[in-house]
């Protein structure tokens, strides 16, 4: 599926597009000057987009924000991404927070990329945050890991 993406206009974004810009707007305003919308070729509204290029200029390290079809709140950081789910509750609240949290661990650089090297998950990338070393741990020791990788900071 081919996307457009256009110039930002709240007007024509879906209700839970809005309601994520909004929330993103309230906690970093200064990603939300950077939004813009995608449609679909079907849609008639369009889904929030937002993409924050790496201050070293890395494409590794681009941040992407975006509601993924209508209603899953969504993050990328370079080569890893993840979705809120398309379960929300009414207003949305609870799964563009979760989002909105992983953005601020990514803007606060509280995060880094980490690269399966070996075993079933070969060239995998997963993002832990500094702050929560067990979660590398368990990777490292799951029985689908090898145990080695390589940290991209």
């Amino acid at each position: 599926m081919t996307l457009e993406t256009l110039e930002l206009d709240p007007s024509r974004l879906t209700k839970l597009s809005r309601t994520f810009l909004s929330q993103l707007a309230q906690r970093f305003p200064e990603l939300a000057n950077l939004a813009r919308m995608d449609r679909r070729p079907e849609a008639t509204e369009c889904d929030l987009r937002v993409e924050v290029p790496s201050p070293s200029g890395d494409p590794e390290r681009t941040l992407v924000i975006w509601m993924n079809q209508g209603d899953e709140p969504s993050v990328g950081f370079g080569p890893w991404h993840t979705h809120a789910g398309l379960e929300l509750t009414p207003d949305g609240c609870d799964e563009m927070d979760a989002i909105l949290d992983v953005v601020q661990s990514i803007v606060e650089d509280r995060v880094f990329l980490y690269q399966e090297a070996e075993g079933t998950k070969i060239g995998a990338v997963s993002l832990f945050d500094v702050d929560r070393p067990e979660w590398l741990v368990d990777e490292l020791t799951s029985p689908n890991s090898s145990g080695r990788g390589k940290a991209k900071t």
